[in-house]
């Protein structure tokens, strides 16, 4: 389960003393990729049925990433919006590389590709 606390702290003590942008970039990406791939859960939900119109039992299933690579790196850029959308970005091809599998005993699957999608929304009173 996410919990922004705890992202907080992983955040503040993985980073800590950092002074070089290459690196406190690479480190929060690393951080990140680590935080989300322990801590996503999945709740699949759907309807099917055999060829011979039976309905499967089965409706729900839980699943977490099994893949996810973060990279980050320093935008240089000299306006905050600026640095934001670049950051966004790359947290949006990381996330739409990563991949998910249904974890749940009995289900014989391979990973399926995670796409996320995020509002692009970003006004100077959310930062």
């Amino acid at each position: 389960m996410l919990d922004y606390n705890a992202l907080k702290n992983k955040l503040l003590t993985d980073l800590n003393n950092i002074t070089d942008s290459t690196q406190a970039m690479q480190k929060l990406g690393q951080s990140l990729q680590e935080y989300f791939l322990q801590n996503t859960d999945f709740k699949f939900s759907w309807i099917s049925f055999s060829p011979s119109g039976i309905p499967d039992p089965t409706t729900v299933a839980n699943g977490k990433f099994v893949s996810l690579q973060i990279l980050l790196y320093p935008s240089y850029a000299t306006e905050h919006e600026v640095a934001i959308e670049i950051l966004r970005n790359n947290l949006i091809v990381s996330f739409t590389g990563a991949f998910y599998s249904i974890t749940d005993p009995g289900f014989s699957v391979s990973p399926a590709s995670f796409a996320f999608s995020i509002i692009r929304k970003f006004t100077n009173k959310y930062f």
